[in-house]
């Protein structure tokens, strides 16, 4: 993985942060990320774009957990398609982790999605 740069420019730090430039843009008009001008370009720091996400993370609210029980069943199987093809992806692009057995709430991820299957075989 890439060493992240002391100053970003604009382009690097919408990349970094996954938003388009435009999106950065008005986050730093509304003083939600830190920047200043270089020669008419905008910089960000990396400890300012750190404490954006820290802040970002800190906002979000807690989600309730749901079991997948409580959903019905045709959407059971969406949500494990989503699953299994979230998982090839990331097998094809070298970022699975293949070992692993457990979700990070701790419980056993079921074989279908492991295995990349869905609930019918048929779909």
């Amino acid at each position: 993985m890439e060493s992240i740069p002391h100053i970003m420019s604009l382009k690097q730090t919408a990349k970094f942060l996954g938003i388009s430039e435009p999106t950065l843009k008005r986050r730093i008009n509304a003083k939600q990320i830190r920047a200043y001008k270089d020669g008419g370009y905008w910089k960000i720091k990396r400890e300012w774009v750190e404490e954006y996400q820290n802040n970002l993370i800190k906002e979000q609210e807690p989600i309730p957990k749901i079991h997948i029980n409580q959903f019905s069943q045709e959407t059971q199987v969406f949500i494990h398609q989503l699953i299994a093809n979230a998982i090839k992806r990331a097998i094809k692009n070298g970022t699975y982790k293949g070992d692993q057995t457990e979700g990070e709430d701790g419980e056993e991820i079921p074989e279908t999605i492991k295995s990349g299957c869905t609930l019918h075989e048929g779909r």
